[in-house]
């Protein structure tokens, strides 16, 4: 172990000099290479349509990385010159052994590390008796130790690679292939992993500086008071008088889900029934009854703004019904104290930056097992792994820990004689599945992340049976959300009709909505006009009484007040 410092200058002369075609073909596959990288952000600009700002940021970065490629190709154009005109430049090494640590120090390094990075793994997994996952994690450990410690790499810098390196004549290719063997067992290692290392940290650096940068400004922008802050206006336009009939192919097995609810106003329509409830979480406060009685008639179900206000003040937990706290939720009472509690999802950039907190752990354990051969031999053990990681932020975990505040009022509300159910879309789902699961009440979750891998980190922990049992998450196709953490037991993957380059508008709960409507049919509800005017579903036919069919996208534009 020591820190050096190599300064390296390119031999263009001698018996070790860099021959012609070595310096051509590192040209070439230097200018090829940079077009290579143009074509793939070309490509990627026109699958995502991009236009305006984010065309600008794109162009930025090609500039950049123009900049930086042009500088190492004059360099290499340099060196060429050197080479054709016999010009004798010497490489020297300057090596500086800054500290060397004890023989004793360093096997308490090793030992250290053989301990936390192969015993333990393999105790765990022995103590949740996988024992076939137990042997091939100790097999492949043990061959991985050996090339970790036994690293050519390492050994070469100790020595030099001129060392193995005296060549006898041979022709200019064969000398060419050993010394590019050399350069690739010597040079690449720990130098270039370095650098990724590096750019990766200043990449997320950047990210983070951008996403506060927009938080600030999202939080100042003046479009909306503080009642409405984080809500929307107009997120549906309901028609009555038209239908969407079932899919004559196999419906989705969920469509009738009325989990937890004997009302009439459950017993069709179930699904949809859970996906219009947590749309509209998302909606202004003094629009949201308007929507109810669209859906369920008029008065059959209340926003029961007061019970959430008394509880509010009675825990103090907020400044009240509308404030910029991060967990905003709505009740919705049907006949004789059956509800459903709503929790809306992330809607602010704030929003994202505390709940994503729940999930980060869990999220980049999973992105691990991906990388990692036969990574999913680690499952059993990683949702202690999350565990440990979690609690070394256990202090910022708790300040974003709204799933709190939610399961403390559906226990209020039970306290009280309801019969709660709990559901919510994105982020706002992932709090709805935590707070059933605390509480023992069915959550269904919309585009919801999960919480297998993360259960112990919530306070109190989760169980698997817990998740297994009362939870459901309505998963639609290439939805990001719903792939953070590992899904429990139940789970519905619906389809999505974004194209493939408009993937991000598969986590909306609009689309979700209609895509059940039209898979299951829509039964006695209305059929939202975002399904034909936004997302290109087909028309709905006509139930009305009138003696004309009317078509519902016209009926959509005169509503919606297009021309």
């Amino acid at each position: 172990m020591r820190l050096c410092i190599l300064i390296a200058v390119p031999i263009t002369s001698g018996h070790y000099g860099i021959t012609k075609s070595q310096i051509n073909s590192t040209i070439a596959c230097r200018i090829l290479g940079q077009f290579l990288y143009v074509m793939i952000l070309a490509g990627v600009a026109v699958w995502f349509g991009m236009d305006g700002g984010a065309l600008a940021i794109l162009l930025f970065v090609l500039l950049l990385f123009f900049t930086i490629g042009s500088m190492t190709t004059y360099r290499m154009l340099d060196v060429r010159l050197d080479i054709i005109h016999q010009r004798n430049v010497f490489r020297y090494w300057t090596k500086y052994r800054v500290t060397t640590p004890s023989v004793a120090f360093t096997w308490v390094f090793i030992c250290f590390e053989i301990v936390v990075f192969y015993f333990v793994p393999l105790l765990n997994l022995f103590l949740v008796k996988n024992i076939s996952s137990a042997l091939v994690f100790g097999i492949f450990g043990l061959f991985s130790a050996l090339r970790h410690y036994l690293n050519a790499q390492t050994l070469l810098e100790e020595i030099g690679p001129n060392h193995f390196s005296h060549l006898h004549q041979h022709s200019e290719s064969a000398e060419w292939k050993k010394k590019q063997r050399f350069y690739q067992i010597a040079e690449i290692g720990a130098d270039n992993a370095r650098w990724f290392w590096i750019y990766t940290f200043v990449a997320f650096v950047v990210f983070f500086v951008f996403v506060v940068l927009l938080a600030a400004y999202d939080s100042k922008t003046g479009a909306v008071t503080e009642e409405n802050y984080g809500f929307y206006p107009d997120i549906l336009h309901l028609m009555s008088d038209f239908e969407y009939e079932p899919q004559p192919y196999l419906p989705y097995p969920t469509c009738a889900l009325k989990k937890g609810l004997n009302g009439v106003t459950f017993d069709t329509s179930g699904l949809s029934n859970f996906a219009f409830l947590a749309g509209i979480a998302y909606a202004y406060e003094n629009q949201t009854q308007t929507y109810l009685n669209q859906w369920f008639g008029v008065n059959n179900v209340i926003n029961d703004v007061d019970t959430v206000n008394e509880f509010k003040r009675v825990q103090a937990l907020g400044r009240g019904v509308f404030s910029n706290s991060a967990v905003a939720y709505r009740l919705f009472t049907f006949a004789d104290k059956e509800s459903v509690l709503s929790i809306r999802g992330t809607s602010t950039v704030w929003d994202l930056m505390s709940d994503a907190q729940l999930w980060l752990s869990a999220t980049l354990f999973q992105a691990l097992r991906v990388v990692l051969p036969l990574g999913n031999l680690f499952t059993p053990i990683l949702h202690h792994t999350v565990k440990y990681v979690s609690f070394l932020e256990s202090s910022n975990i708790e300040k974003v820990a709204f799933y709190k505040e939610t399961a403390d009022f559906v226990r209020y509300l039970k306290a009280r004689g309801y019969n709660v159910l709990v559901t919510g879309h994105s982020l706002g789902g992932g709090l709805a599945l935590i707070t059933g699961s605390q509480t023992g009440i069915p959550a269904i979750g919309m585009s919801a992340p999960n919480s297998m891998l993360s259960r112990d980190t919530f306070d109190p922990p989760l169980t698997v049976e817990q998740l297994d049992t009362l939870t459901f998450n309505v998963v639609p196709a290439r939805d990001i959300i719903p792939m953070v953490d590992d899904k429990a037991r139940l789970y519905q993957n619906i389809n999505c009709t974004a194209p493939d380059n408009e993937f991000p508008d598969c986590h909306s709960i609009t689309r979700t909505l209609c895509e059940i409507q039209y898979s299951c049919g829509s039964g006695d509800r209305p059929v939202p006009c975002e399904c034909v005017i936004d997302y290109n579903y087909p028309e709905p036919i006509y139930t009305g009484n009138g003696t004309s069919e009317r078509n519902f996208t016209q009926v959509c534009l005169d509503a919606m007040g297009d021309k």
